[in-house]
């Protein structure tokens, strides 16, 4: 048994304690977890350890809600800052269960909003966003049924519309390089490029008659 000789609020944080066992220093604590805390009152092993393991949690959840106040995260990048953190694997477990429940992630959510933001604001091809995707580590399966909904032509002549404004001073060889090569780095297949390509020179022609 261990006895509380203190609890004394932290400077910083006023909403944490700092607990001491037997007049030591032992670990702090959210207020949450310290309210039915008094000092002289004894604590056994396995309650010091029921203690740890709610901090842990409580910790993994602050984590967790920083993360997805900012915008839509899959389950691994929060599973993995809670990693960064130290927050042992039991409270992760735990955090990810409870914040599944409460619908507050989803990887098929978090999936489809991060390609709507692609689409939107920089467009990707398939296979570059299959690779993103992969990285956040969003299930293959979600990936494929996804990404089969997706006209990558479309997405395709989206992503060469705002760079064709860059492309004005260059002639056709140099046109259709430089653009075919911005479409390729963004992972267009060459079948979605070279359509893509003859049209926006034929608008550039057309374009240009039309200033004379």
């Amino acid at each position: 048994m261990a006895t509380i000789t203190d609890i004394t609020i932290q400077k910083r944080r006023k909403d944490r304690v700092n607990l001491f066992l037997d007049g030591e220093y032992a670990f702090s604590l959210s207020m949450i977890n310290a309210a039915w805390l008094k000092i002289g009152q004894e604590l056994s092993a396995e309650k010091i350890k029921a203690l740890q393991q709610e901090e842990a949690y409580e910790r993994g959840k602050e984590i967790a809600l920083r993360l997805i106040t900012n915008r839509p995260r899959s389950i691994k990048e929060i599973r993995d800052r809670m990693r960064e953190k130290d927050v042992e694997e039991s409270a992760r477990d735990r955090v990810i269960t409870r914040f599944e429940e409460l619908e507050l992630l989803d990887d098929v959510a978090f999936a489809r909003y991060w390609i709507d933001q692609r689409a939107r604001f920089n467009p990707r091809g398939i296979p570059m966003l299959r690779q993103e995707l992969r990285q956040k580590g969003v299930d293959q399966q979600i990936i494929q049924d996804l990404l089969n909904e997706l006209d990558n032509s479309s997405a395709a002549m989206k992503a060469a519309e705002k760079k064709v404004r860059s492309l004005s001073r260059y002639g056709e060889e140099d046109f259709r390089k430089k653009l075919s090569g911005f479409l390729q780095r963004r992972g267009f297949y060459y079948e979605d490029i070279r359509p893509v390509v003859d049209e926006l020179w034929q608008r550039r022609c057309e374009s240009d008659e039309g200033d004379i």
